[in-house]
């Protein structure tokens, strides 16, 4: 309804995700309510299970982001996250399809086991079903076979995103002093050397910079962004994991422009919070600091302030001066917290890094790291509040 007075970008695609997503979501959720509610005596202890259920989904879903590269996640219920904000373009692919056909095998083959059992002692499915019963056990096995085969080949399906199926589609790897670099097998020695060389100096650099160092990385080095999207998602984003010292980006000319970007957030981690090496802040009440803040302005401040693009660009100043001309600056302290998603990506990275640079370039290293670590308490590392450390950097600009 709302396409009849709306242009839409592709009302093909549009359809497709809402039978893929929502038409298949609702109906999966509803089978998990209803086996629930059959295999439970007590309607709460059902609807605890089902809750549960549902939960344990996102659970897996966030342990496969923590825990491997992958950008973009699956789920029966949640349906499909394709990666980071930035990605512009997101299309019906054919690891969304697979992933529903996954998910519907594995709901069916439960029901067959739930038809199998419903006469088990203990188990209250009190449905008269002798004939499915009979024919419940080579169903089972039939559909067991056809979930356990795309859950076994979900990697190459690009269902799920595992570090040795990116690096085999990849196929090159070299190592350097400081990195692990996995890049297209076709590059020449030549290619190859000169990447390495541009990491390693990225890395010297901020670490001369920062007086820290985070360790290893692995950088992952894709042909392009269709192959990043199909292997971990985000296509033509540049992302890292700083928890997991990972970058992900695409082959290009050297200098890589965003290396540098990429790479402060591994050595942001340095000074991170022990989960994601992100600036976070905790907050609760009576002493009990239970809730996390993620001070996202921050994060991408930081390394915009700490990482030098290629030659021939504006300054990280002069782009936050022009901002701050046109009247198009938002309030520097909406940028620096969770507010910083809701700016457009072009502003919010250069008035918050331009400020971030204003702090390393008259309090040091040390204490941006500081203010980092505390997910922002501007007066406890440096003694004065963020409006007014704010003043001096405005009359600069």
């Amino acid at each position: 309804l709302n396409g009849v007075t709306t242009r839409l970008c592709d009302l093909g695609q549009g359809l497709a995700f809402y039978a893929l997503l929502p038409g298949l979501s609702a109906p999966l959720a509803a089978t998990v309510g209803v086996l629930c509610g059959l295999g439970c005596r007590r309607p709460a202890r059902a609807t605890t299970a089902a809750l549960l259920v549902v939960v344990a989904s996102f659970g897996v879903a966030l342990f496969r982001f923590y825990a491997t590269p992958a950008l973009f996640a699956h789920g029966p219920f949640f349906g499909y996250v394709a990666g980071p904000l930035y990605d512009e373009v997101v299309a019906v692919r054919p690891a969304l399809l697979f992933a529903r056909a996954e998910q519907l095998a594995w709901t069916a083959a439960v029901c067959a086991a739930a038809m199998h059992a419903y006469r088990a002692p203990g188990v209250c499915l009190a449905l008269p079903l002798p004939r499915w019963q009979r024919r419940a056990s080579p169903a089972l096995l039939a559909l067991l076979l056809v979930a356990g085969a795309l859950s076994f080949t979900a990697p190459r399906l690009g269902v799920v995103a595992e570090a040795a199926t990116i690096t085999t589609a990849l196929g090159g790897l070299r190592q350097t002093p400081h990195f692990t670099l996995v890049y297209p097998r076709e590059l020449s020695a030549a290619q190859v050397d000169r990447l390495a060389a541009d990491h390693e100096f990225r890395y010297a650099q901020l670490a001369t910079r920062l007086g820290t160092t985070p360790g290893r990385v692995r950088a992952y080095l894709f042909r392009s962004a269709a192959e990043k999207r199909a292997l971990i998602g985000g296509g033509g984003v540049f992302v890292a994991k700083p928890w997991r010292r990972e970058i992900y980006m695409i082959v290009g000319d050297v200098p890589l422009r965003a290396l540098g970007h990429e790479l402060a957030h591994v050595f942001a981690a340095t000074a991170g919070d022990p989960l994601l090496g992100i600036s976070v802040r905790w907050s609760g009440w009576g002493g009990l600091r239970i809730l996390p803040q993620p001070n996202l302005g921050l994060v991408e401040g930081f390394a915009v302030a700490v990482a030098d693009l290629p030659e021939d660009e504006l300054t990280v100043h002069q782009r936050a001066a022009t901002l701050l001309r046109l009247g198009l600056a938002p309030p520097l302290e909406r940028l620096l917290g969770v507010a910083f998603l809701a700016t457009a990506g072009a502003r919010g990275y250069a008035l918050a890094g331009s400020f971030c640079r204003h702090l390393l370039e008259r309090f040091g290293a040390a204490r941006l790291l500081a203010l980092y670590r505390s997910g922002g308490d501007f007066q406890a590392v440096y003694g004065e509040s963020l409006g007014a450390l704010a003043e001096p950097w405005r009359r600069r600009l």
